[in-house]
């Protein structure tokens, strides 16, 4: 009952943050070539010189090198920080920091997948508050707002340029930390297709993976906002129509062009509407023995929507209502059942993995108590998962039962 009624008033607080007092919305660049339109126009809005954050595989390969000529051609000064990892440290923040106030940047542009965006986004915020970057982590904890900063994701996954978080890891616990606040949203972002043509099949597949829970928990949350409700709907048709192209076709621009946008929709709307315990036992995961985010949520999403269908299955009808009228069954039951198993379809077409093997029953007690004080403290969810129903699912996914 005490979880129950800390989940409601973190319902009321989180809609007064997140849809009474509605984050900013940045300028929005779209199309083949629009990271080089936001790179002129960073320029042309001031910045002289840029700290450009991403990884070192994305130098080395040159995949930023038409960021640097135009960014040089337009008259700023660039600063490369290419030391972002998968699940960013703090420590590699607070490095980014220095770097920043070492080279007089003016402004933080963040090329790159969700690591490279949720880094760069902390680095901008810490950059412009005289504080230790830990006493910003939390909720609303920044006096000033984020230098000057941009973004051009690399995957259509995440969603992190759109939403009012960002996650990094803690360098010794290796617990997830979270910032949030509305000053973490970019001035503008550059849905481009182009620098994720060459994203390999697994990859995408994860991200999209990962894009789709965004939208399908943000969609079953009680904070049930109209528009938010038909964005995070069109995200999720976009990604099953056009993911499993992506996946088999990755140089077809259209596709990618599309996930792009369905990516930073279902960002828009769980940045309003929230997520739920798939997130919250995926971090836990990840955390613990390092599966890519999207690889966890891509198998734990269809167990975790079946063991919450008692508080969830009318919205899973109304999308399963929406996405296919022509064959999905009118009763409330068989439509919920009718979206899990086309969620699992498209797993499966997308050559995902059905297990997490790498799950340890010593670990699961300590795995669920992180998990349900994520959900319950962090998410406006929907159905409460116990305790025993949370091993459960740990369990059939460790054996690909899910």
């Amino acid at each position: 009952m005490f979880d129950k009624l800390q989940n409601i008033s973190f319902r009321f607080v989180f809609r007064f943050l997140m849809v009474v007092k509605p984050p900013p919305a940045p300028r929005v660049f779209e199309g083949v070539d629009a990271s080089l339109e936001l790179c002129r126009s960073v320029v042309a809005g001031g910045a002289k010189s840029v700290l450009l954050i991403t990884t070192a595989g994305m130098v080395k390969r040159a995949t930023v090198d038409p960021l640097l000529k135009t960014l040089q051609e337009a008259g700023a000064t660039v600063h490369i920080f290419d030391e972002v990892e998968p699940n960013p440290l703090v420590s590699t923040v607070e490095a980014g920091i220095k770097r920043y106030e070492a080279a007089n940047a003016d402004a933080v542009l963040a090329f790159g997948g969700g690591s490279v965006l949720d880094a760069a986004k902390a680095v901008a915020l810490g950059a412009a508050n005289a504080r230790p970057l830990r006493q910003l982590i939390g909720f609303f904890k920044a006096k000033q707002k984020a230098v000057p900063f941009y973004a051009i994701p690399t995957t259509a996954g995440s969603g992190s340029e759109i939403t009012s978080a960002a996650l990094l890891t803690d360098d010794t616990s290796h617990q997830k930390l979270f910032l949030l606040d509305h000053k973490l949203i970019p001035l503008a972002v550059a849905l481009d297709p182009e620098p994720m043509a060459t994203m390999p099949a697994g990859i995408t597949a994860e991200t999209g993976a990962d894009a789709l829970t965004h939208a399908i928990e943000a969609y079953v949350t009680p904070i049930r906002p109209p528009e938010l409700m038909r964005t995070a709907a069109s995200a999720i048709k976009q990604i099953f129509d056009h993911l499993p192209e992506a996946f088999q076709h990755g140089e077809n621009r259209t596709a990618r062009g599309h996930l792009a946008r369905a990516s930073f929709d279902a960002g828009r709307a769980f940045n309003a509407m929230g997520l739920g315990f798939v997130h919250a036992l995926s971090h836990q995961l990840t955390a613990h023995y390092g599966v890519p985010h999207g690889r966890t949520n891509a198998v734990l999403l269809p167990a975790v929507l079946q063991a919450s269908r008692h508080g969830i299955a009318p919205a899973l009808a109304t999308l399963a209502h929406q996405l296919w009228p022509e064959d999905a069954p009118a009763a409330t039951d068989l439509a919920a059942t009718f979206f899990i198993e086309r969620v699992q379809s498209l797993m499966r077409a997308l050559e995902m993995p059905s297990a997490v093997p790498e799950i340890k029953e010593r670990d699961l007690d300590a795995i669920i108590r992180a998990a349900r004080k994520e959900a319950i403290g962090s998410y406006p969810v929907a159905y409460l998962l116990s305790t025993a129903e949370c091993r459960d699912i740990l369990l059939k996914v460790k054996n690909g039962e899910s």
